[in-house]
């Protein structure tokens, strides 16, 4: 009998805050090394929060907002400043 399969979307189950710093949390201690699931989470939480709204809440343009969230470049500078705005401590290590 064949495996059967469903789309899972975490965007649907980030409905609190405590959510999104538990899947950040969780993305950061998975990620390993080049950054890619923790810019992939921060996508999601962007997803989740809606982009337009966290342009205003962070004071990011729209296009600093999604190179902050984008895999292949991004900005330091504006991914602490998200994680900031969303109450979280970015570390560097």
């Amino acid at each position: 009998m064949p495996e059967k399969y469903t789309k899972w979307d975490p965007v649907e189950h980030l409905e609190s805050p405590a959510d999104v710093f538990m899947y950040l949390e969780a993305c950061a201690e998975l990620d390993l090394g080049q950054g890619r699931l923790i810019h992939a989470a921060l996508e999601d939480i962007a997803r989740s929060a809606g982009m337009r709204r966290l342009t205003a809440e962070t004071g990011l343009t729209f296009e600093e907002l999604h190179q902050a969230v984008d895999v292949a470049g991004y900005s330091l500078a504006a991914v602490q400043q998200l994680t900031a705005k969303l109450g979280a401590k970015t570390h560097i290590a």
